[in-house]
């Protein structure tokens, strides 16, 4: 991971032979015959200015600059493309995560002579960077073995586990210390910019699906929360939310938005699969035709319901995807660290469509997006339709080795998110709910997910 990530780390100088300032900078994305780098802003004004950078061998302009006193100290450089990869970016990151600082240290300053070294390094304590651009996160640096200077200003923190940059090194020379701050510094002054450097964009049969990064998530809720929860909704089924715990859940793709009944229209028609239908009132505005095999007019953009857990599990093998697990569906919908809803922690009608927002019906998808998204751009994560997942409903803590996940193991699985008519409550993101694998109900459908090395092919 570590070689892979040197040939991607180049020094920041300045083109007038008097300075000797310098800095690191890493290649974050390549598009065209440009790369892109990431530095600190502070070195930029250190080297002589937006007119004065040099990166490794070559001149470079400055795209867009943060303060270089201030918490957005982070600056994005372009230049003649590079032959090195660009390094993929994380955005979830916790106190005490093993990472590496790759940056320069000097070996003859006059003769501009350096040398890329990574130092290992652990996420100390989080500090909250305020300025005119907003709040951003950050951490202490903690090294087991001696530390970095001034040359490592602009160092990629990569996450040991995840192989992610996580953060970038920031040497205040004043204080004589180092710390990290976080890659969401990009989100602000490079939103354009960021679109997509987390992970290649997948597009499968028309269906878009948005990167969840690989990390741990803390998922469940607190057992006295999870009772307190139980007892004021009375619904018994929020104490299965305990213990809160950690699981680590590698990267994966997640579908921006469940099923729709056009995506799976097209299922039915390839195989001859039974077509969602019930007869009675509640199922009638979604039941399909079963004579002519189509959904109901107007209804293309619903997400499709009527659909059991092994409905579900038929269209994810013929399409090549599969269903998301539990844990990757709770990280999916709300971030690291975990949110109760997806857009955060204050209930906002407007952004989910539950039994409060009095709409008494379901929604087409995206229909409440952006509002409504996830950290990771996902929609429609909270409310709406329950979706499938593909674990059984067994008690926490959760254990893939179990026997959860077996496709083939017995008992009810696991669906999430809530319905249009359910409350808020079950559209939190650590609500958990079951129903028989054989159950087709109205308010049910799903998603798809996709492992990070799956092979895929835009269709």
């Amino acid at each position: 991971m570590i070689d892979r990530s040197l040939s991607s780390v180049v020094s920041v100088q300045s083109t007038d032979p008097a300075n000797s300032a310098f800095g690191t900078a890493y290649v974050a994305k390549h598009e065209d015959d440009t790369s892109f780098l990431v530095t600190c802003a502070h070195v930029v004004q250190d080297v002589g200015g937006a007119d004065q950078v040099q990166a490794g061998p070559q001149p470079a302009r400055v795209v867009v600059s943060g303060s270089p006193d201030g918490a957005d100290d982070v600056a994005v450089l372009a230049t003649d493309r590079l032959a090195a990869p660009a390094l993929p970016l994380g955005f979830d990151a916790e106190r005490g995560r093993p990472v590496s600082v790759i940056g320069f240290r000097p070996i003859q300053l006059a003769s501009r002579l350096y040398a890329v070294e990574p130092v290992d390094a652990t996420l100390g304590t989080p500090m909250e960077l305020v300025g005119q651009q907003g709040r951003f996160a950050a951490w202490q640096l903690r090294f087991d073995d001696g530390g970095i200077d001034r040359g490592y200003s602009g160092s990629p923190i990569v996450d040991a586990a995840t192989r992610e940059v996580v953060a970038m090194a920031v040497y205040r020379e004043n204080e004589q210390r180092a710390i990290a701050i976080t890659t969401d510094v990009l989100r602000t002054i490079w939103p354009d910019g960021l679109r997509d450097l987390v992970a290649p964009p997948v597009v499968l049969r028309g269906i878009e699906f948005g990167y969840v990064p690989s990390s741990p998530v803390t998922i469940g809720t607190p057992a006295r929360q999870a009772a307190e929860l139980a007892e004021l909704t009375h619904r018994e089924s929020f104490r299965a939310e305990a213990p809160q715990h950690e699981v680590e859940v590698p990267g994966f793709y997640l579908a921006r938005y469940p099923v729709r009944n056009r995506d799976y229209a097209e299922f039915v028609a390839a195989t001859g699969h039974r077509v969602p239908h019930r007869s009675d009132d509640l199922s009638r505005p979604y039941s399909w035709d079963q004579a002519t095999g189509s959904y109901p007019d107007g209804s293309a953009d619903l997400p499709v319901v009527l659909v059991s857990w092994h409905d579900a599990v038929a269209y994810c093998r013929w399409l090549g995807a599969r269903l998301p697990t539990e844990p990757e569906w709770e990280k999916a919908a709300g971030g690291r660290p975990p949110r109760t809803w997806p857009w955060g922690e204050d209930w906002d009608t407007g952004r989910a469509n539950t039994m409060e927002g009095e709409r008494g019906r379901c929604l087409p998808v995206g229909a409440l997006s952006p509002g409504g998204d996830s950290p990771y751009g996902l929609a429609d994560l909270a409310g709406n339709v329950w979706e499938w997942c593909s674990s059984v409903f067994e008690p926490y803590p959760y254990q893939t080795a179990d026997g959860r996940e077996q496709p083939n193991a017995l008992g009810d699985r696991v669906i999430r998110g809530g319905a249009w008519g359910n409350s808020r409550w079950e559209a939190r993101c650590a609500a958990r709910e079951h129903a028989p694998p054989e159950d087709f109900g109205f308010s049910i459908g799903f998603r798809l997910a996709l492992s990070r090395d799956a092979p895929v092919l835009d269709g």
